[in-house]
């Protein structure tokens, strides 16, 4: 897959570079003592020259057509 390295990216952050942008995907969540659901993640990787990555996650629950039904969960952090 070919992507460019953006112009200020710290150093440090090099073989980390191919994560930054959007990815999206779909699976099954299945856990004991929770209702298996369908669902839908985004999941963002930015930075600001500085030496980390911006994190951003989110989930929906989807139905069997792939429609949204409801947020499921979040999360925000930073990947060093």
């Amino acid at each position: 897959m070919a992507f460019t390295i953006p112009e200020n990216l710290h150093p440090d952050l090099m073989p980390l570079a191919w994560l930054i942008g959007t990815w999206r995907g779909k699976g099954k969540a299945e856990y004991p003592g929770m209702k298996a659901i369908n669902y839908a993640q985004e999941v963002s990787f930015n930075h600001d020259g500085q030496n980390y990555l911006n994190y951003f996650s989110r989930t929906w629950e989807i139905d069997d057509d792939n429609e949204i039904v409801k947020p499921h969960d979040s999360e925000v952090g930073f990947w060093r």
